[in-house]
């Protein structure tokens, strides 16, 4: 009797993601995506877009090369100027603070040991600032080198589903679209389902919004940072200054759900979804609506005393500031 019941079950859900998907035109879907992306996903069955995505992977693959190899030198010449100033702060630390009380304690006149107290320490403040500088170098392009493999990496996704889509519509050459309709709501059944995946990363974040987050000073604004999220979860997450994508595979089928960070009855910071792709086809509206990303009350990340706060999505992070923090 139990497994009759779990069978009626499963028969119920696959019946809904059969009713569920359509085959439909993406240009009036998802015409408010804007960006690089957002064309790519128009127009997925578009030849002109194979080709433009192919250009852009070579584009961004040669611009990802020359950003690596710059930041491999610059880090390379900081970590040198690290390794070269240590034996420089130990004598700073140990033979200048020495020769110091040596003088003091051979009654050197208090000019002589303050002017050579002020040498080492413009000294020593020369040397770091060199050493500040060479990091301050790096660290942005290291950054932007991440950025860029992220973008390289979204930009894969996106023609993998596009490949998926061509292959399954190669084989199903000469179906209806009724059959069609079918195959792919079959293939999101077996493969997919629920996509619990995405539940547990909502109940997870949600449980312990910090656990995620950084911030840099008690000024500075709340980061909900991509890579601590994608740390603990099955799928995927990028955080673009325009959308957030969270990308799922498990099989042979390819999710890709795009959506947008909301400041949502008045206290809460939602993701809330506005598109979905299951290897290059539309995940229709109704079966979107169930797939809910997660929604973190503002007064769980924070302890000031207004509660009113501005958020945006940033690459890697979506920024949340309290309004009083916010400079003019």
């Amino acid at each position: 009797m139990r497994k009759h019941r779990n069978r009626t079950v499963f028969v119920g859900a696959s019946f809904l993601f059969l009713i569920l998907f359509t085959v439909t035109p993406f240009q009036s879907v998802f015409a408010h995506l804007t960006g690089t992306f957002g064309s790519f996903m128009q127009s997925f069955d578009s030849e002109e877009s194979v080709l433009a995505l192919q250009e852009e992977l070579k584009r961004t693959a040669a611009e990802l090369e020359t950003m690596s190899e710059e930041a491999e030198e610059k880090r390379q010449k900081y970590r040198e100027q690290s390794e070269e100033f240590e034996p420089i702060l130990k004598f700073y630390r140990t033979a200048a603070a020495d020769a110091y009380l040596e003088l003091m304690m051979q009654g050197e006149e208090m000019i002589d040991v303050l002017a050579f107290q002020q040498w080492y320490r413009q000294k020593l403040d020369q040397d770091l600032a060199k050493l500040e500088q060479l990091h301050k170098e790096y660290v942005p392009l290291r950054n932007a080198v991440r950025t860029k493999q992220d973008y390289e990496a979204l930009l894969g996704l996106i023609q993998s589903s596009m490949q998926k889509r061509q292959r399954l519509q190669q084989e199903l050459k000469g179906a209806s679209e009724e059959e069609i309709e079918k195959a792919i709501s079959r293939l999101w059944t077996e493969n997919i389902g629920y996509l619990l995946e995405l539940k547990a990363d909502k109940d997870l974040i949600e449980a312990d919004p910090t656990a995620f987050i950084r911030q840099r000073s008690s000024a500075s604004p709340y980061r909900l940072e991509q890579d601590l999220i994608n740390e603990k979860s099955k799928m995927r997450y990028y955080f673009r200054y325009d959308h957030i994508y969270a990308y799922f595979a498990r099989n042979d089928a390819e999710v890709i759900l795009v959506g947008m960070i909301q400041r949502k009855d008045g206290d809460l910071v939602a993701l809330e979804f506005e598109a979905g792709f299951v290897n290059g086809f539309q995940i229709p509206e109704e079966l979107l609506g169930i797939l809910k990303g997660f929604e973190i009350p503002y007064r769980s990340i924070s302890n000031q005393a207004s509660s009113d706060f501005f958020v945006e999505s940033t690459t890697g992070a979506v920024i949340i500031q309290p309004l009083e923090n916010m400079k003019e």
